[in-house]
């Protein structure tokens, strides 16, 4: 009875999880579903790392008889590793295009319980990719600025004429 119970706690996270991916699809600035999406995700990374602890590998897979194909459910063989960098993802997007101080207070929260629970290299690598990433875009997009600043100081291109 009590491990039905967990499933229907952990079946919850997938759905809600679901719930925040499809709004971010549909509103990619909702830092709201965003920070909630790294919360639920550190739920389930948690209660993956608890199940990874205790359990042997082949009791961790989900025998196919008991997958459900036709559902959108979130792939249950993730392990607490990858719902952790999920996790710091979301939360270190919200930290880098959030001007919220309230959004960057909950991101640091999750920092914070992250490296209590001895995610501090994931924490450093994730933060240094979110930099990678960042540094590649601001160059991107200073690229696209340079060629339009340099197409307006040329002028309108104009096409020679065809006299046909």
């Amino acid at each position: 009875m009590a491990c039905e119970d967990q499933t229907l706690k952990v079946d919850a996270l997938w759905r809600v999880e679901r719930i925040y991916r499809k709004q971010l699809v549909e509103e990619p600035g909702d830092n709201v579903a965003r920070v909630s999406l790294a919360w639920c995700l550190f739920m389930q990374a948690l209660h993956r790392a608890g199940q990874e602890s205790t359990a042997s590998p082949l009791e961790l897979a989900v025998p196919p008889e008991e997958a459900e194909p036709e559902t959108e459910q979130p792939d249950h063989d993730r392990d607490s590793t990858y719902l952790l960098q999920d996790c710091l993802r979301q939360a270190l997007a919200v930290l880098q295009l959030s001007p919220n101080p309230r959004d960057h207070s909950d991101v640091e929260r999750l920092q914070t319980l992250i490296k209590l629970s001895g995610g501090d290299a994931l924490l450093a690598d994730s933060e240094e990719h979110a930099r990678r990433v960042l540094t590649q875009l601001t160059r991107e997009l200073m690229d696209v600025d340079s060629a339009s600043s340099r197409r307006l100081r040329r002028g309108p291109q104009r096409r020679p004429s065809n006299p046909a």
